[in-house]
């Protein structure tokens, strides 16, 4: 066997693992792309909500938060995102929490799921000057 056809029979053999490597080093590239922008949607979510003048308008200001932010990260806007306010009293929390599923493109290795879901959450302290008592 010549140089030159060994060559070749290596680059055969391992040709296969190393673009199986690089193709999954882009889907988890991915994932962790797309996990850090679920996580600031959500932070946002949470801060807009603990910042908004009412426990009525905390769900929809939380809402409209995550949706901008989400958007500027390539998510679907319209993901759901939950909203727990409570009692809306000062100085104390509200939370926030999403969750997407995101197609990964390994559907020849069983192993490893093509579809992973992604969960974030977050809370954030209600400003004492933004949640005032409703006037009697």
């Amino acid at each position: 066997m010549t140089r030159r056809g060994q060559s070749l029979v290596e680059l055969a053999l391992i040709l296969p693992l190393l673009l199986l490597l690089a193709f999954g080093a882009a889907q988890f590239v991915r994932l962790a792309l797309t996990k850090a922008g679920l996580d600031a949607a959500t932070a946002a979510a949470a801060a807009a909500a603990a910042r908004a003048p009412s426990a009525a308008s905390a769900a929809a200001a939380g809402t409209t938060a995550f949706a901008g932010v989400a958007a500027g990260y390539g998510l679907d806007p319209a993901t759901p995102v939950g909203i727990a306010s409570g009692d809306f009293e000062r100085g104390g929390r509200v939370a926030a929490s999403a969750a997407v599923a995101v197609d990964l493109g390994f559907s020849g290795i069983p192993a490893l799921g093509t579809r992973w879901r992604l969960d974030s959450s977050a809370s954030a302290r209600i400003e004492d000057w933004r949640s005032r008592a409703a006037p009697p």
